[in-house]
């Protein structure tokens, strides 16, 4: 998927504001109607900066970017849903 693709999905355009949790959740099932709150929340989590938003470049730079630029990103969010799943 390109960036344009994405962005196109989600409903986004790369000049818009950095999305808070409602606009990130809102973004999320436009691009994936089936993904569940737990996975949204995680993927939030993980993308979010320190004033609890998402920069859409940083959102696209982490779904469209090369293979090794998102690996690490795809695990790290695979552990925290896994964590919010089977908590022990």
């Amino acid at each position: 998927m390109t960036q344009d693709d994405l962005l196109f999905q989600m409903k986004l355009r790369v000049w818009d504001n950095a999305l808070d949790k409602v606009a990130f959740h809102k973004a999320m099932r436009n691009l994936d109607p089936s993904i569940s709150d737990v996975q949204i929340k995680a993927i939030f989590a993980t993308l979010k900066n320190d004033e609890q938003t998402v920069p859409v470049n940083e959102l696209v730079r982490n779904f469209t970017g090369q293979p090794f630029e998102t690996v690490d990103y795809r695990n790290e969010v695979f552990k925290k849903v896994y964590a919010e799943i089977y908590p022990h």
